[in-house]
């Protein structure tokens, strides 16, 4: 993202600084100590990180469809999202030579909060592209996480189908 910046700087400065600006507010809030957030704090952090990626990327390659439905004051654990909109990046978009759609959907279904992010499952490998290859580290560590938070009350889960990874 440093290097993003640096190549922006001489010919889209607008962009530059929005990118720096974004880092930034994501090296804060890493550096934060806090266990847990709110939905809203979030959103608002994986939007600062999204808009990193949209400009790294193009606006062509990457859209992020938001169908925020649920509180957001709802207590959640803290840059719980942010790994997994870095996995949809990553593993979705940034491996596929096609432009990507990543869906984040939150819902209040009667006493219960469903988060769910979408994203495309890449493409095989051509002359543009390399798959990226992952270890599921960031769904075991949210899904500890989730437990020490929550107990049983909270469960997550990952599917694969019709071209789409679901968590």
């Amino acid at each position: 993202s440093i290097n993003s910046a640096i190549s922006l700087i001489k010919t889209r400065p607008e962009d530059a600084e929005e990118v720096l600006q974004n880092m930034a507010d994501l090296f804060r809030a890493m550096l934060n100590n806090k266990q847990q957030s709110t939905l809203g704090e979030e959103l608002a952090l994986v939007k600062d990180y999204l808009s990193i990626e949209t400009i790294r990327l193009g606006k062509q390659r990457i859209q992020v469809n938001w169908q925020v439905n649920a509180p957001k004051d709802t207590v959640t654990p803290y840059f719980f999202l942010q790994p997994l909109l870095e996995n949809a990046v990553f593993h979705g978009v940034e491996s596929s030579h096609r432009p990507g759609i990543i869906t984040v959907l939150t819902k209040l279904e009667k006493s219960s909060i469903f988060i769910s992010i979408e994203n495309p499952c890449g493409t095989e490998p051509n002359e543009n592209t390399k798959p990226h290859k992952g270890n599921s580290m960031a769904l075991l560590n949210l899904k500890e996480r989730l437990t020490l938070m929550y107990d049983t009350d909270a469960k997550i889960r990952n599917i694969q189908s019709d071209g789409l990874f679901r968590v």
